[in-house]
């Protein structure tokens, strides 16, 4: 077995805790051996499907059994997977269909209308993998192909054939030309990423880890792999607003938690972050955004006193690739961030002075490297090449530029001091705000736009427009609705008469922000 390809590794763990609970959602309960099945069905029909054979698979669905299957029969199909989302507008999700060239599409019951939508294009003709009624959808869309699903798959007729190289899944994120950026993340990316988590922590078969994140979102791997690796149960909240989940928690017993910071700061601002809420939480890990530090002390105050880990990473660099373990005796923060910690061992780093683009003292943008680093995105040579660089001082090494200015101290814990560029986070989402100013040049019909990020407790997107404008705020939001994910919806429509300019006749985003506290 090649321990750096994915499926077999999660044909391991199916092998060995067939009898554990493998998924929770509401009061439903999976084994590995359920998963196991349908993943080998939906794999099965996969490999019956006339798509090519390094075609990536595009699962369609909310997070139900269908749809965690759908991830797991993708890999031992040995295919890449590629999620898509039902809170996205349906051009959003057809653009991400179109950058990946994915013919296959697995579809769960919740999906009907979204499927709907993005089967109405008759340029490609999909293959869709769907367990519902055949004949209700191959009337209504003949040009496509529909591929039930087959009870009894042989586990002796799986093979796999991914290589280590092989992407094992594709995610998109925030471009500055509107244009989504693919990043796709080989079996290699991801096994380092967690062969290095699963020997730093000790989870264990009786654990109950929750899901909290979107399907889209990276951080979504970890607690499915990292959960199933070890033998746990993946526990599935109906309803993740950070009241129900104050509970969920509780009730569901959950004992590995992972979310974005900001769902503790709307715990914390509702009064739910009290001594001993979550007593039974034996791992709290946050990532996606700055961990404010009394944030991390109000958590750690909630479980009992335990740790809390601080994880950081960009998409590019596989989910995380440095943690800072928060606990009475190590508390370091600057401007109240807490630390990012050390990479990973076997990691690589260096600061770049942004100027000389030469290796920087103590304070820098962060540049990445290793085995966990991707080497370029999907289809797009100007953007790789931008990002993924070599530094003459250190030959025979391609570094990512995360864009993310840090101070690295004496211990060798790095520290973050903001963004280097335009991209920010938005509820732990990379978001580009060029990205969001295409959107809004489209709908108000001027060029003159520009998006600013409000550092507030709950961070908010305010967008400027300036010149001659043909809608109003309410009629912007509604159009950038049909374009954007719900993160990417701007909180406000300012209209100025002039947009300040900086001596280089750019827009003085600076001088907007500013013009919000007068």
């Amino acid at each position: 077995m090649n321990k750096e390809i994915l499926a077999y590794r999660l044909q391991e763990a199916f092998l060995k805790y067939r009898d554990n609970a493998a998924i929770q959602i509401g009061n439903k309960v999976w084994t590995f051996e359920d998963l196991h099945i349908k993943s080998l069905a939906i794999s099965y029909a996969i490999q019956q499907s006339s798509a090519g054979e390094n075609t990536p698979v595009a699962i369609l669905g909310a997070k139900s059994f269908m749809t965690f299957a759908g991830i797991c029969g993708s890999l031992l199909a040995s295919r890449t997977y590629m999620p898509l989302n039902l809170k996205f507008p349906a051009k959003r999700n057809q653009k991400m269909l179109t950058l990946s060239a994915a013919g296959i599409i697995i579809a769960d019951d919740e999906s009907e209308s979204m499927l709907s939508q993005l089967l109405t294009d008759d340029t490609v003709n999909y293959q869709v993998v769907i367990d519902a009624d055949m004949a209700k959808w191959s009337n209504e869309f003949p040009e496509h192909r529909f591929i039930p699903l087959m009870d009894n798959v042989s586990l002796s007729g799986l093979d796999i054939t991914a290589h280590p190289e092989n992407p094992a899944y594709l995610l998109f994120t925030s471009g500055t030309t509107g244009v989504p950026k693919g990043v796709p993340v080989s079996n290699k990316n991801v096994t380092a990423y967690l062969d290095y988590i699963l020997s730093a922590w000790d989870f264990r078969e009786d654990d109950r880890f929750s899901q909290t994140f979107d399907l889209t979102f990276d951080l979504s791997v970890h607690d499915i792999m990292v959960c199933w690796l070890s033998g746990a149960c993946l526990c599935v909240p109906d309803d993740d607003s950070p009241f129900r989940l104050t509970s969920y928690i509780r009730d569901q017993r959950i004992s590995v938690w992972f979310s974005v910071p900001t769902v503790a700061v709307l715990m914390h601002k509702m009064r739910l972050l009290k001594s001993n809420t979550f007593a039974k939480l034996r791992m709290s890990f946050f990532c996606g955004e700055p961990l404010p530090a009394g944030i991390a002390d109000q958590w750690q105050e909630a479980v009992g006193g335990r740790e809390v880990v601080n994880l950081y990473g960009p998409t590019e660099t596989t989910i995380a690739i440095s943690a800072y373990a928060w606990n009475p005796g190590n508390k370091k923060n600057k401007n109240g961030i807490v630390c990012l910690g050390k990479i990973f061992e076997g990691q690589r780093h260096l600061l770049l002075d942004m100027e000389t683009l030469k290796p920087a003292g103590e304070e820098g943008e962060l540049c990445l490297g290793g085995s966990q680093v991707i080497h370029a995105y999907l289809g797009d040579d100007k953007l790789t090449e931008k990002y993924f660089i070599r530094v003459d001082e250190i030959p025979g090494e391609i570094w990512y530029r995360t864009g993310d200015l840090v101070r690295e101290d004496e211990d060798g814990d790095l520290f973050f001091l903001g963004r280097a560029d335009s991209e920010v986070k938005i509820s732990g989402y990379r978001v580009n705000l060029f990205e969001i100013d295409t959107a809004i040049r489209k709908a108000a019909g001027t060029d003159m736009v520009a998006s600013v990020l409000v550092d507030k407790k709950t961070p908010a997107i305010i967008s400027f427009v300036s010149g001659d404008h043909s809608l109003g705020e309410s009629e912007i939001i509604h159009d950038c609705k049909k374009e954007l994910p719900w993160y990417m919806i701007p909180e406000r429509i300012i209209f100025v008469d002039e947009m300040p300019l900086t001596l280089n006749g750019k827009i003085d985003r600076n001088k907007l922000k500013q013009s919000l506290n007068g």
